[in-house]
């Protein structure tokens, strides 16, 4: 389904993170959302990120975890002040198009936060996704979930109501394929498996110290038989072919994604298979 196009209808603010430093803007359709663009000097090289979050989007669609909505979202004369921008104000100008994320009723997952009993675990609406989340992020290479900041961890996860209970929403994914420090770079055997991540965060484990054993091996098993078809494949030509159509991208951008995420390097084992067989021992490791 081709990702919708908004436009701007006024600035409501800009957020000061340690990051994007989206804005944020009531656009046409009616909804509200987080819009990303370039900061740096970087020339165009920098809107790869969008491209990346559109693509990390499409992908989470198709293996049916919760994402936010997206959209192209273009900036319209007279929708904003210079004055009111601080970070974006060198690049931000009327017909540019930012990566947008609708804003949805939520909360932000606490860096510190944890499940401290069984009466917290039944409060989550979908507790494997996290699982299926930390998954995800091995398989892009995301940089950034799960990173330690100054107090606990970066999770970039949403807490939505979902039938009274709290439903994981991820969001913010401009730094898979190994984040900033691999742009343009990045290949099958410079981005390995991501230890600062979920895997590694203390919330993590006490969400799953309530599913079986059998249940999350079955859940890993799952999503890398998922990952074994060409249907995804498809998924990122298609949004590619979508994403130059607004933003510069390098030529062979979708050929490398492609070869990053389904790559059988000669002389090296599968890349999917040490992933699952990583993740899998980790998860033994921990139980143990």
């Amino acid at each position: 389904m081709p990702i919708s196009t908004v436009y701007t209808q006024y600035f409501i603010e800009e957020l000061d993170t340690d990051g994007h430093a989206p804005m944020k803007f009531y656009c046409d359709d009616g909804r509200v959302y987080y819009c990303k663009y370039r900061l740096n000097l970087k020339k165009e090289i920098e809107l790869d990120f969008l491209t990346y979050e559109v693509v990390a989007h499409e992908l989470l669609q198709y293996l049916n975890i919760p994402t936010p909505p997206i959209a192209f979202v273009n900036v319209t004369e007279g929708s904003f002040d210079h004055n009111e921008l601080r970070r974006n104000k060198s690049h931000c100008a009327p017909g540019i198009v930012c990566f947008g994320s609708q804003e949805v009723v939520s909360r932000i997952l606490s860096p510190i936060e944890k499940i401290s009993n069984k009466y917290d675990f039944n409060q989550l609406a979908n507790p494997a996704d996290l699982l299926r989340i930390a998954l995800f992020d091995q398989w892009v290479g995301n940089a950034d979930r799960g990173k330690p900041i100054d107090e606990g961890y970066n999770f970039n996860l949403l807490m939505a109501d979902l039938d009274k209970k709290q439903q994981y929403v991820a969001f913010d994914h401009a730094f898979i394929f190994g984040g900033e420090n691999q742009l343009r770079i990045f290949n099958p055997q410079s981005v390995g498996f991501q230890k600062d991540s979920l895997l590694g965060c203390e919330y993590f484990w006490s969400v799953l110290r309530y599913i079986p054993t059998e249940n999350c091996l079955n859940a890993i098993e799952q999503f890398f038989v998922l990952l074994q078809t060409d249907e995804w494949h498809t998924i990122i030509s298609n949004t590619i072919a979508e994403c130059a159509t607004t933003w510069p991208l390098p030529p062979n951008m979708e050929e490398r994604i492609i070869n990053f995420l389904s790559s059988r390097a000669a002389n090296r084992p599968d890349r999917l298979d040490m992933l699952q067989e990583t993740i899998q021992n980790h998860l033994l490791q921990h139980r143990s």
